[in-house]
């Protein structure tokens, strides 16, 4: 066999090669530069990010003919010798399959005997992480006490696996997933050497696919290489990985949010028809969904991403609010746990989209979008010159005034009345009957259904149909609620006083005699209108069911 795997040939062989592990590779190499060299080393980190070509070109360093030197030179015999395996001194052990103690007893025999062409034994222990515990017991010893001439260096992609009194004697070092920036900066290297013809887009799906690891995204284009007969595109690489494409995500959304769980279906029928993995189309899922709140949230973050730039992934962004995508992603997150320990994950994966698709799950979501968007409105108004001067400038000085009855409110708002703070609140006033909150809904749905009728800087004059609603919205208990509402954005009232509309038909009658401007009205005018009085369990059924829905008899 002639041809190498793309992996292979490209294995970083000195430490200015290796992608994305500058904090360990400039440690390492001051460390060497200045003979500060430990005996014991533990790599620990995602598979396919460099433990292992690490642990090779620092075995090479410590022992090439130019040492001392904080890189391999590589051009020596030594180096080339250890680069092509033919030097003994260098030892390589797989622990998952020389995990017992016999094997480890018989290297601490063996590195007692001094190095034969090198300067230092490096034993180089990749999954150390599947050593016994009578491997691990055997090895302690020489970890702590090794002979001059040896150096461990172990790897492992499981750190939680190692014994605290092994991770206590080496010096611990934690790779990184390599970023996709670094990962499409070499893949771009290696096609360019390679004179390999692929899309940028296809860069990109090689990088996300290899989550983190250069080994897998090399080995992925390897394979992309292979599988296509011309320049590699982004449908080769989905097709050869298993993701599920951007255009198939997003018909797949667009049902989602149409409701429409049949051809939601249909669509996850053909990609499962395709080849395409439950679990990797919940993956893709996921991710689409996080992009879009990225975009939506943060657009400068990560703004060279190809989606960003996909027509229709913008529109989803302006359509989809936050609370529909996190309440998609929570779903998603619950089958992706459930399919974990099933045999049936189509099953959990068409339960979640009805789920997704659900008017009932939907309902709280669309309540909250109209709820956003009506805050936003506010917001919107408030930054006018004009309501800023009616609301905000008069707020630095405001304080409540207290009144000693109702009627003096009355006499003191009809006598000095403010009709833009009053179009202000009325702008508003048809959500009051769509509050969500538990604590605040039953007090907006009744002071939805009474009309503002006047009101100067900060108290108002409520007017209602219903005896009932001005008796419970004259409770102190109900003002405060009231006031919660109103006063949520910004100071907009302090007071106010509920009339049946019957009491201000009759004040306003009064308003039309000759003596009104003095306002000099009997007080049992605006005295709510006489009803016979009710007992404590006709209150309790009003307030449960309303007036509209109740009838009582003898």
């Amino acid at each position: 066999m002639s041809y190498q795997a793309l992996y292979r040939t490209y294995r970083p062989q000195s430490f200015k090669e290796v992608a994305g592990q500058e904090h360990i590779t400039r440690t390492l190499m001051n460390a060497l530069k200045n003979e500060k060299i430990s005996h014991a080393y533990l790599f620990s980190g995602p598979r396919g990010t460099g433990k292992t070509s690490i642990a090779k070109i620092f075995a090479k360093a410590v022992n090439c003919e130019q040492a001392p030197t904080s890189d391999c030179c590589c051009t020596c015999d030594i180096c080339k010798g250890i680069t092509e395996g033919k030097i003994g001194d260098v030892i390589e052990i797989d622990a998952a399959s020389n995990n017992g103690v016999d094997e480890i007893r018989d290297l601490r025999e063996r590195v007692k005997y001094v190095p034969s062409i090198c300067k230092y034994k490096v034993y180089i222990i990749d999954e150390v992480h599947m050593l016994s515990t009578s491997a691990f017991n055997a090895l302690l010893k020489t970890l702590e006490e090794p002979p001059k001439h040896a150096i461990f260096i172990l790897a492992t992609t499981e750190i939680h696996k190692i014994p605290a009194t092994i991770l206590s004697r080496c010096q611990r070092f934690d790779f990184r997933a390599i970023s996709n920036e670094d990962l499409k900066k070499r893949l771009y290297e290696v096609c360019s050497k390679e004179n390999i013809k692929i899309t940028d887009e296809a860069i990109e799906v090689i990088a996300i696919n290899a989550e983190g690891g250069l080994r897998d995204a090399l080995s992925l284009l390897d394979q992309a290489l292979s599988y296509s007969t011309g320049e590699i595109t982004a449908s080769d690489v989905h097709r050869i990985s298993g993701s599920v494409t951007a255009t198939d995500l997003i018909e797949l959304i667009k049902a989602i949010k149409n409701m429409d769980p049949s051809k939601a279906m249909n669509i996850i029928d053909s990609l499962t028809n395709n080849g395409k993995e439950i679990g990797r189309i919940v993956l893709d899922l996921i991710s689409f969904f996080k992009n879009l709140l990225l975009y939506k949230n943060v657009p400068n973050y990560n703004s060279d991403a190809s989606i960003y730039k996909n027509n229709e992934f913008v529109t989803l962004s302006k359509e989809l609010s936050n609370q529909r995508i996190y309440l998609f992603i929570n779903i998603l997150s619950e089958v992706q746990n459930n399919i974990k320990w099933t045999n049936q994950k189509r099953a959990y994966l068409d339960l979640g989209i009805i789920k997704m698709t659900d008017a009932f799950e939907l309902k709280n979501v669309n309540d909250n979008e109209l709820l956003y968007k009506l805050e936003k409105r506010v917001e919107e108004l408030e930054k006018r010159p004009a309501v800023q001067q009616v609301i905000k400038e008069p707020i630095k000085e405001a304080s409540e005034e207290t009144y000693e009855s109702d009627y003096d409110m009355i006499k003191k708002i009809l006598s000095n009345p403010n009709e833009d703070k009053k179009n202000l609140m009325l702008r508003g006033w048809s959500t009051l009957g769509k509050i969500t909150d538990i604590e605040l809904k039953q007090v907006g749905n009744m002071l939805s259904k009474g009309d503002l009728v006047c009101m100067n800087d900060y108290d108002m004059i409520l007017v209602f149909e219903e005896q009932y609603i001005c008796r419970q919205l004259q409770k102190v208990e109900n003002k405060a609620l009231v006031k919660k509402i109103l006063n949520r954005k910004s100071h907009l009232i302090n007071d106010y006083v509920a009339l049946t509309k019957e009491a201000w038909d009759k004040l306003n009658e009064e308003l039309k005699k000759p003596n009104a401007k003095q306002l000099d009205i009997e007080e049992k005018v605006v005295i709510e209108a006489k009803e016979e009085p009710i007992s404590e369990f006709e209150e309790a059924g009003l307030k449960l069911f309303g007036k509209e829905n109740i009838k009582f008899e003898e």
